[in-house]
């Protein structure tokens, strides 16, 4: 198994042990990970970063005989009960430029 295949494996339990079975989570592609959390206020989806964060970052990966840790970043994007629902591209493109304005700082969160 690769590393990146293992960290998958070991990043997809985290994310289910932290979100709820009506949630949806998926890898977009390289290092980008989607998680969509389906009626869940901000201040929900944010404890649910949190949790997820704080997880990831207790965990230890060893590959190859290398134990290591990693960090992630965040974005979030969304829409209130009483706002009409966007497309979904453009609420993937607001969590993509939060994403970017955390790594721009070196954030992890």
């Amino acid at each position: 198994m690769t590393p990146a295949m293992l960290f998958c494996r070991n990043l997809s339990k985290i994310l289910k042990s932290n979100t709820r079975s009506s949630d949806i989570c998926g890898r977009l592609g390289g290092e980008e990970f989607l998680v969509v959390l389906t009626y869940a206020a901000k201040d929900d989806a944010v404890a649910v970063i949190e949790r997820i964060r704080k997880e990831l970052d207790r965990t230890l990966f060893t590959f190859g005989g290398c134990t290591v840790r990693v960090t992630a970043s965040f974005g979030l994007a969304g829409f209130e009960r009483h706002q009409k629902p966007s497309i979904f591209s453009k609420l993937q493109a607001l969590a993509d430029e939060a994403l970017y304005a955390a790594n721009a700082l070196g954030a992890t969160g």
